[in-house]
């Protein structure tokens, strides 16, 4: 239990506390808004000095660390297994703690100096490790180091919830910010069932995560749209591979030759002098057709017998004269055509001995260039073998990529499997710890129901039961849906956390609710929880710590109730700069 909060801030107000239920009350100036009087009065600051005196993180923001309060002392006077403890600590070295007892401290941990001494300073580490294992037999660094296991720090936080973490909203969680996995470990933890199945559900989603980031960064690479079924990329890898050796076999028969550039010039050259002299023979075949076609027509001469026969049949008698005239240009003529066909009989020849030697040409040509093809076609330059090389580098870089995709591919596709089996494992496995622990599951059912039926006609149900995402926690009072009977359900949840843990020894031995936990609840609930929480701390022996504000306070039905017997001796006002817990107005 806490004793005394305490600082050498002068205008610090001490606050003493005692066993069983404790009430915190601030008064509230006529007009002042809520928010007015939770920042003046400081009554969530009490909760926040706890948390801080227990080894809560203290980041840039944090009011210790703030320019009024940075250089003071806090400390706190509290009883841990049945030994009293003082701790001080200053926001300016939050990883200095001031721990000091009546009594020699433990020489169980190694942090401990010297176990003569009953004053030790340590870090804030030590201290979480000390209290996680005081407190709630956490193993030594198990609430510090190693991941997925029961943390003191969340344990702790299901003691002493805050409103600006979130601590209001949900049951099962004590912050905004804490993970599923998180949740799940603790509350198992403080509910006394196997813890290391969520722990195993933990390192399940975290792999499952991690598969997920993995096909992701598949799919954002260099061939993300090659990404797909392993079947489909076994494809990409067959038809890649065969592609590899392809270039790979054309590399290995590849002959470099030297000369290659000079002899393909000369193979071009050849072609194009084929051409020319191809082009030039047809050119005089065409000439040749046109000089035997007129050498046939040339034989067609006239005849002196045909031209007499002519008058004769018009009744025409030439004279001798005329005649003689006729054979002289028959004559003539005929002179003419015979130097005719002997000048085509020799363009004739002139023409077929230029085929022919052109012929004899190419033929020669053309056997130079077949031996010429012949070498090129069994060899290959040095620049072609370089492109053929750096084809093969690009390839066989893009085939390593699927291959490293397959086998990604085929990784996750395995893990995945693998996690649906070990899911379908973890469920078995909580369905067997729920069995073999059904006594702490039914105790925790019952004892919430008592504690909600105290509260309400219609008690709460508590379910605790196994699903594929691990243990799953629900809650129901009828009219759940009104902020009131959800902040109950809250409060209804700490104390069966509560009876339960002092029933088992563990456990920080108090509760602490502000005045959040009561927004939206109907005063005659929150008389009945204000008594039903002096009446469970009594019974079970441990310190309820409540803060509200004064007209808040349900007064009225509390009539047989000896509410000031539980006031802490205490004045806390907004009406006034210094009548806030430190003394001083917060900006």
């Amino acid at each position: 239990m806490i004793h005394r909060i305490y600082s050498n801030l002068n205008s610090f107000k001490e606050l003493q506390f005692k066993r069983g239920l404790n009430l915190v009350l601030a008064q509230k100036s006529p007009g002042a808004t809520d928010r007015q009087t939770r920042n003046g009065a400081g009554k969530s600051s009490i909760i926040d000095i706890i948390n801080f005196l227990l080894g809560s993180n203290v980041p840039a923001d944090s009011i210790f660390r703030s320019k009024k309060l940075e250089l003071f002392t806090f400390g706190l006077e509290i009883d841990i297994k049945e030994t009293k403890y003082t701790v001080e600590r200053c926001g300016i070295r939050p990883n200095k703690i001031v721990l000091s007892s009546d009594e020699n401290i433990s020489s169980n941990f190694s942090f401990v100096k010297n176990s003569f001494f009953k004053e030790q300073t340590i870090t804030n580490d030590n201290w979480k490790e000390f209290l996680g294992v005081v407190l709630f037999s956490l193993n030594q660094k198990s609430g510090i180091s190693e991941r997925y296991t029961p943390k003191y720090r969340s344990l702790i936080s299901y003691f002493a919830r805050r409103e600006k973490e979130g601590g209001f909203f949900n049951p099962t969680r004590h912050s905004n910010f804490q993970s599923l996995g998180d949740e799940q470990i603790n509350i198992s933890f403080l509910l006394g069932i196997d813890w290391t199945i969520s722990q195993k559900w933990q390192i399940v989603r975290t792999r499952e995560k991690t598969l997920d980031e993995l096909k992701k960064a598949l799919k954002e690479g260099a061939l993300g749209d090659v990404i797909g079924s392993v079947a489909e990329l076994r494809t990409q890898v067959a038809l890649s591979d065969s592609n590899i050796n392809r270039i790979n076999n054309n590399l290995a028969d590849y002959k470099i030759l030297p000369e290659y550039e000079q002899l393909d010039i000369e193979a071009s050259l050849l072609t194009r002098e084929i051409g020319e002299l191809l082009d030039a023979n047809s050119v005089d075949k065409d000439m040749l057709f046109d000089l035997t076609d007129a050498m046939n027509y040339e034989d067609h001469s006239i005849k002196a017998n045909d031209i007499n026969q002519l008058y004769t049949e018009a009744g025409v008698n030439l004279p001798n004269l005329v005649q003689k005239r006729i054979d002289e240009v028959i004559a003539f003529h005929e002179s003419i055509i015979q130097n005719r066909k002997e000048y085509l009989q020799f363009e004739v020849l002139a023409a077929e001995q230029r085929i022919k030697k052109r012929t004899d040409i190419v033929n020669k040509k053309e056997k130079r260039k077949s031996e010429l093809l012949k070498i090129l076609l069994s060899h290959g330059a040095i620049e072609q073998y370089l492109n053929l090389q750096s084809e093969l580098n690009k390839k066989e870089a893009e085939n390593e990529f699927l291959h490293q995709k397959l086998h990604s591919a085929e990784q996750i596709s395995g893990e995945k499997a693998e996690l649906d089996i070990e899911r379908r494992q973890l469920l078995l496995r909580l369905q067997q710890d729920f069995r073999e622990q059904s006594s702490l599951v039914n105790e925790a059912i019952i004892t919430f129901e008592k504690i909600s039926r105290s509260l309400y006609e219609n008690a709460g149900n508590l379910t605790i039961s196994e699903s594929m995402n691990g243990p799953q926690i629900d809650i129901f009072i009828p009219g759940q849906k009104s902020t009131g009977i959800n902040k109950m359900q809250i409060f209804c949840f700490d104390m069966m956390l509560m009876v339960l843990n002092n029933e088992r020894n563990i456990g920080p031995g108090f509760l602490i609710h502000d005045s959040h936990l009561f927004d939206g609840v109907d005063s005659r609930q929150i008389a009945k929880a204000i008594q039903l929480g002096e009446k469970l701390s009594r019974e079970f022996n441990f310190q309820y710590i409540i803060t509200m504000n004064d007209d808040d306070f349900p007064r009225e039905y509390l009539s047989d109730f000896k509410f000031n017997d539980y006031l802490v001796p205490v004045e806390l006002t907004d009406a006034t700069e210094d009548g806030g817990l430190f003394g001083f107005r917060f900006e």
